[in-house]
């Protein structure tokens, strides 16, 4: 070092350490940049001096040009034009009365440690926005909409609109597909919610009768990219009279309703063995949410605008009566079980709850006639503004033989239409003695039909529903 108020610098070390840079550096800028460094005669190339004083008026002159120049540590124009042994650095990078060469390095410091954070703070976002898009990509799944779903061996093949396979899901176990239920009411394409648009709802039938330990059937949810989400097991154990009924259950109908604030999955399964169905609420996460007990099978079901808001329709077959029955269920609150017409009839164990209302409708002259042990409630619909329910009397195969039954928006049966194939059917039956009187002697064509309805109000009371007379 030289000696302090020394104005000879002898060497590159002392020329480099004044300047505050390394002495390649101060090599360079004696060659590009005129430096003001002499030689000693004789004493080649390594051998060099230089005076403070001319080495400070040349750094002033240069005017901020050694700023970022590509070589060296890169320090601020402002830095070296108030270049002093005490100096402190403007621009508020440093506040120091260290000397400038101490200064100088940690501005460097300060300076890499500024790009090394904006290079990670880039790097951080892109793989950020990389991770978005692949979630997106994941929760909304496969961009090809699903037009159908077809069972085959033991998978469930869904198809676009062009028919291409779109995914195969595999159950693991045979499936019994059932002759009575046709193959496209035991799969529905769901909107189950943001990213849950084309989820696929299944019911799988996975239970055979006969076969030991056969597993109930069971509802599956399937993503968009044909990855199970879940699957609803039925193992409730309702009880009538003190004896229990359970599994195994078997499919029935389903439908799901989307625009509440949350999806709901509605979902029936009847007792294989016994009489005993039941109605069960979902959300799109497989949480039970209610619960509705039946004496007798569920085959059909709807969502109907009444006059007291929403209301979900469950019909089928009462085995109170052997006749079909209709239960008129609240939305916002399934939860129930049946009425009972007598005390054997009556749950042990079912949720809380009452239906709205609850009809049976009388079996008719031609059902037993005919080879059938029961009517069965077989359509629920709303058409322009019109409720009505369809009953089937017999189970000739063909034969469209139901009647009618028209309801207010509360419910009550005001009329009932009979087809002209029942009447059909009912002269084919008098000529081989089965019944007894004519078509125009009918009670059925001539007498109100009597209908049972139970209310939480009245209990249950019958109603005489009035025949609307067809032309022939």
């Amino acid at each position: 070092m030289p000696e302090a108020g020394s104005e000879r610098l002898d060497s590159w070390k002392e020329i480099a350490e004044h300047l505050g840079r390394d002495v390649r550096t101060v090599r360079r800028w004696e060659k590009d940049r005129s430096l003001p460094v002499h030689r000693v005669p004789g004493g080649g190339r390594a051998a060099v001096y230089a005076f403070r004083s001319e080495i400070d008026a040349w750094l002033k002159g240069q005017d901020g040009k050694l700023s970022g120049d590509g070589h060296g540590d890169g320090v601020p124009a402002s830095v070296l034009t108030e270049f002093s042994p005490t100096a402190s650095l403007s621009e508020g990078l440093l506040s120091s009365t260290r000397p400038a060469v101490v200064q100088r390095g940690e501005v460097a410091k300060r300076l890499g440690l500024r790009r090394r954070v904006w290079w990670l703070a880039i790097v951080t976002f892109t793989v950020a926005v990389l991770v978005l898009a692949a979630y997106r990509l994941w929760l909304h799944g496969s961009e090809i909409p699903i037009a159908s779903a077809r069972f085959s061996g033991t998978e469930l093949i869904a198809g676009d609109d062009q028919g291409k396979v779109v995914w195969r899901f595999d159950f693991r176990e045979p499936l019994n597909l059932p002759q009575d239920l046709p193959e496209p009411e035991m799969v529905r394409v769901a909107d189950l919610g943001p990213g849950r648009r084309q989820d696929v709802l299944s019911f799988a039938p996975l239970f055979w009768p006969g076969r030991a330990n056969s597993p109930s059937d069971a509802l599956y949810c399937i993503s968009a990219r044909g990855k199970l989400r879940w699957r609803h097991n039925f193992d409730e154990r309702p009880s009538f009279s003190g004896r229990e009924y359970g599994p195994p259950w078997v499919d029935g109908p389903f439908l799901v309703t989307s625009d509440q604030p949350k999806a709901s999955i509605w979902c029936s399964a009847r007792e294989n063995y016994s009489s005993v169905s039941m109605l069960v609420q979902l959300d799109p996460d497989n949480r039970l949410l209610a619960k509705f007990i039946n004496w007798g099978h569920i085959w059909v079901l709807n969502r109907i605008h009444g006059a007291d808001g929403l209301f979900i329709l469950a019909g089928g077959i009462s085995n109170q009566c052997d006749c079909a029955f209709l239960a008129v269920l609240r939305e916002d609150d399934i939860s129930g079980s049946s009425p009972a017409l007598s005390p054997e009839f009556r749950c042990d164990n079912c949720p809380q709850g009452q239906p709205y209302r609850y009809l049976l409708f009388p079996q008719s002259e031609l059902t037993v006639p005919s080879g059938a042990a029961y009517s069965q409630l077989s359509a629920i619909r709303e058409d322009e503004g019109r409720i009505w329910v369809g009953v089937n009397e017999t189970r000739v195969p063909g034969l469209d033989n139901w009647k009618r039954y028209d309801l207010s928006d509360s419910f009550v049966p005001q009329s009932v239409w009979v087809s002209d194939q029942y009447w059909a059917l009912h002269r084919q039956l008098e000529l081989e003695g089965k019944i007894h009187h004519s078509v125009e002697q009918c009670p059925e064509r001539t007498q109100p039909q009597p209908v049972r309805m139970w209310s939480p109000e009245a209990g249950w009371k019958d109603i005489k529903v009035p025949v609307v007379p067809v032309p022939r």
